[in-house]
């Protein structure tokens, strides 16, 4: 299972929701791969000065399921997020994904489906249908303190990973 960071923020709340998806993952005992694009330098597509790429895209290629996490920028992914879909997205071809957010606000709770759609249609991922959406009073300095949020990041992480493993075990798509 992979959970992927797409914030490049150091006090970054998506992080934290990241962090607790794979807590959460760990503690039943599923392998987890945890990538921050913060350690990498993931430039757009097209452009000349990324770094890691290889090692990000065995992350993507070896995942059955794989768990975003990222901040809301003006109604949509943020640009490392959307980065990393233009250099990976064909890793992520047939697998289950998750994905969780945080933002300033209520009024951008729609945005994931940007994403999703993205995801579903341009590589035919499988995307969970529910969304883990977080604002500020969620987190604490200690991570989250909005109970019901941590249950939803647990049930998304579980979910992603229990969908990416019966799918795994399904007949291949003609």
């Amino acid at each position: 299972m992979l959970v992927v960071s797409a914030s490049l923020s150091e006090e970054s709340r998506s992080k934290q929701l990241c962090q607790h998806a794979a807590d959460s993952l760990t503690k039943r005992g599923i392998s987890v791969r945890h990538e921050s694009l913060q350690d990498y330098r993931v430039l757009p597509y097209g452009m000349d000065g990324s770094e890691g790429l290889d090692t990000l895209r065995s992350a993507f290629d070896e995942a059955s399921g794989i768990l975003f996490g990222f901040p809301v920028y003006n109604y949509n992914m943020n640009a490392s997020l959307k980065a990393a879909i233009e250099h990976f997205g064909r890793s992520m071809n047939d697998k289950v994904i998750g994905l969780m957010m945080s933002a300033g606000g209520q009024a951008s709770y729609m945005s994931g489906l940007v994403v999703a759609n993205s995801l579903s249609l341009d590589f035919r991922s499988w995307v969970v249908p529910r969304f883990v959406y977080a604002t500020k009073p969620a987190f604490s300095d200690d991570g989250i303190a909005d109970p019901e949020i941590a249950e939803r990041i647990e049930n998304l992480a579980w979910t992603v990973y229990e969908k990416a493993w019966q799918h795994q075990q399904s007949p291949p798509h003609s």
